[in-house]
């Protein structure tokens, strides 16, 4: 009786064509499930953009906002699943003292955004602006416009900052 020297199994010739399929299977869904996250990540940025311009839309339908009460009535009409703040501050006409919004929510809430005669604070909705956080790495969006606002029977520019970021 002769023993087969290397024989494994009715599979163990087969070993050598397997090993390029597994490694190309292998490199197949690597590519997939990066092209998927790739996918989601892109559609996540997307919705968070048209979510933006939705809001940005709806918040400059008015050119001029006459006073406080139109202001609210634009925001009251803002309806989407992000989260999302507006607020108004002034737009010196002299470039060189114009500055840059700081990072600090508080100072910006106490120094930049815009109040009328009560002492009413030119922002909508307050109950996302505890939420707001400039500093960390959230995905946000910020857009700034131009507008008009009334102040004692005149039309002053002023900026239009509306920031959305996700849940």
């Amino acid at each position: 009786m002769k023993s087969q020297k290397g024989f494994i199994s009715s599979i163990g010739d087969d070993f050598p064509s397997l090993i390029p399929i597994f490694l190309g299977l292998l490199i197949f869904f690597s590519v997939f499930l990066s092209s998927y996250n790739t996918y989601k990540i892109n559609t996540t940025n997307f919705s968070l953009q048209q979510q933006a311009i939705s809001v940005t839309g709806i918040m400059r339908t008015e050119p001029v906002i006459s006073d406080y009460n139109s202001f609210i009535s634009i925001c009251n009409k803002v309806n989407t699943n992000k989260k999302w703040v507006a607020f108004l501050t002034d737009l010196d006409m002299n470039v060189s003292k114009q500055k840059a919004l700081p990072l600090d929510k508080e100072e910006l809430y106490d120094n930049y955004i815009i109040k009328n005669n009560n002492s009413r604070i030119y922002n909508c909705p307050n109950d996302n602006w505890d939420d707001l956080e400039l500093k960390n790495n959230l995905k946000k969006i910020i857009y700034m416009f131009p507008i008009d606002l009334d102040r004692n029977n005149f039309s002053v520019p002023v900026k239009l900052f509306v920031i959305v970021w996700g849940n």
